[in-house]
C-alpha cells in the first residue's frame, strides 16, 4: 500500500502541471486527489517521521493565519452571501498543508513534477494554435479565462527553464525539452493577449540574468544584453503577437477614462474600481470593510456619487493589493505581502546551493513567486480556485523537495 500511495502521488505530481491548461479544474481536482491521498497516507504510515525546522513552520502558520483572518473578516463582518465563494477557495491554503507532510515523509523524486512542467508549458503553446487556428478564436483560453491562462502559461515555461540544469546529464534532446517550454510558455502568454503578464517578462528574465551573470564569458553578456533590447521591439512589432494593438487599445482605454470619464472600457473598469477600493480603505483603513463585500460597498459608492458608475462590475477590483487592502485592511495587506515574500525569501537561501537539484527548484520557486507578484497588480488571483491552488501547491511542493534533496545530501555525509 505504502509504494502504491507513492505512484499515486508521483502520478499526480505529474499531472497537475500538465492538465492545467487543458482540462477543466486540472489543478483544483488534482490538488484534490493529492489532499486526499495524503490525509489517507499520513493516517495509515507513520513511518520515517519528519523534523521540520523553523521556516517549514513559519510558512505552514502564516498560510493558516492568511486564511484564517479572512474568514473572521468575512464573519466579523456579517458573514454576507457574497463571501462564501471567496471564504471557500481560501480554505484551500490550510487544505493543502497536509500535502506538504506527505510529501516530506515519502521523499518523492522531483522527475515526476519536473516533466509535468515541462510538458505543460509546451501544451500551453499547442492549446493557442489549435484555438486559433482551428477554432479562429481572438483571445484563447481553454478552460480558463484568458487573463488565468496567459498566467499561468507564463510561469510554467520559466519554471521549466529553471530545472534545465537538471537535465545536464541527460541526452541531449531531454536538456533541450525546458528550453522549447520556456519558449512555448512566453508564446502561449503573448497570444493570449495578458498583458498583465507581459509586465512579468522582462523582471524574470532580469532575475535569470542576475542569478547567472557571473557564469557568461563576454560574449554570452553581449549576445543577452542584445537579445533583452531587441527581443522586445520585434515582438511588439510582429503583427501576429497582437503586443501593438493590445498596448495600443490599452493606451486609449486610460485615455478615455482620464478625458471622457469612460468605465465602460476593460481598463476604465479596472481604473474605477481601484478609486473605488482607495476610498474603501481611507475609510476602514485597519480592517478593511469586510471580507467578500467589495461588491456592495463599491455600489454604495456609485449611487453616493463617490465613483463612478461601473466600479461595482466586479466582485473585486483585479488588484490583489487593493483587494486586501480595501476588504481586509493593512492588516490583509501586509499578510497577504508575507505570502509572496517570505516564500521567496525561502528560494532565495537556497538558490546559492551547490546542489544542482536544489538550485533549480530554487530557481523555480522564484520565478513563480515573483510571477505572482506581477500577476497580482492586474488580477485578484488569492480569491479564486485555480490561482490558490496553483500557487499553494507549488510553493509547499517546491519547498517540501528542496528540504528533502537537502536532507538527503545530509544522511550520505
Amino acid at each position: 500500500m505504502d509504494d502504491l500511495l507513492r505512484k499515486i502521488t508521483g502520478f499526480v505530481l505529474f499531472v497537475l502541471p500538465v492538465s492545467a491548461l487543458w482540462l477543466d479544474s486540472g489543478v483544483s481536482g488534482s490538488t484534490a486527489i493529492l489532499i486526499l491521498v495524503s490525509l489517507f497516507g499520513l493516517a495509515v504510515f507513520r513511518n520515517n517521521e519528519v523534523v521540520f525546522d523553523k521556516h517549514e513552520k513559519i510558512l505552514l502558520v502564516l498560510f493558516t493565519v492568511f486564511t484564517l483572518y479572512s474568514l473572521a473578516s468575512w464573519w466579523w463582518h456579517g458573514l454576507e452571501d457574497s463571501g462564501i465563494k471567496h471564504a471557500g477557495r481560501q480554505l484551500r491554503f490550510i487544505l493543502i498543508i497536509p500535502v506538504y507532510f506527505w510529501l516530506r515523509r515519502i521523499e518523492s523524486p522531483s522527475a515526476f513534477m519536473r516533466y509535468g512542467i515541462i510538458i505543460g508549458a509546451i501544451i500551453s503553446l499547442i492549446a493557442v494554435i489549435y484555438e486559433i487556428q482551428k477554432l479562429g478564436m481572438h483571445r484563447p483560453r481553454n478552460t480558463l479565462n484568458p487573463i488565468l491562462f496567459g498566467d499561468i502559461a507564463l510561469i510554467l515555461g520559466f519554471m521549466a527553464f529553471a530545472l534545465k540544469d537538471m537535465e545536464i546529464t541527460k541526452p541531449v534532446f531531454l536538456r533541450f525539452l525546458p528550453v522549447i517550454a520556456l519558449f512555448s510558455g512566453i508564446t502561449a502568454s503573448i497570444m493570449s493577449g495578458t498583458r498583465g503578464a507581459w509586465i512579468a517578462i522582462p523582471t524574470l528574465f532580469l532575475v535569470y540574468i542576475a542569478l547567472h551573470w557571473r557564469n557568461f564569458d563576454l560574449r554570452s553578456r553581449i549576445s543577452i544584453t542584445l537579445m533583452v533590447l531587441i527581443f522586445p521591439m520585434i515582438v511588439y512589432l510582429v503583427p501576429a503577437t497582437g503586443i501593438e494593438s493590445r498596448v495600443n487599445l490599452a493606451l486609449n482605454d486610460v485615455d478615455a477614462y482620464f478625458t471622457e470619464q469612460n468605465t465602460s472600457t476593460p481598463l476604465g473598469l479596472r481604473l474605477e474600481a481601484w478609486r473605488a477600493a482607495y476610498y474603501m480603505a481611507v475609510e476602514h483603513p485597519l480592517f478593511g470593510v469586510g471580507f467578500g463585500r467589495f461588491k456592495q460597498e463599491s455600489t454604495i459608492l456609485v449611487e453616493n456619487g463617490t465613483v463612478l458608475e461601473n466600479a461595482n462590475a466586479f466582485d473585486h477590483p483585479h488588484n490583489d493589493y487593493l483587494y486586501q487592502l480595501s476588504v481586509n485592511g493593512l492588516i490583509g495587506l501586509v499578510l497577504l505581502i508575507l505570502m509572496y515574500l517570505y516564500p521567496l525569501y525561502l528560494f532565495y537561501k537556497s538558490v546559492s546551493s551547490s546542489d544542482l537539484e536544489i538550485k533549480a527548484l530554487s530557481i523555480a520557486g522564484l520565478y513563480l513567486v515573483i510571477g505572482y507578484m506581477h500577476f497580482s497588480l492586474t488580477e485578484t488571483l488569492m480569491v479564486r480556485s485555480t490561482p490558490i491552488s496553483f500557487y499553494s501547491f507549488f510553493i509547499l511542493a517546491l519547498l517540501a523537495l528542496i528540504s528533502n534533496r537537502r536532507d538527503s545530501l545530509a544522511r550520505s555525509k
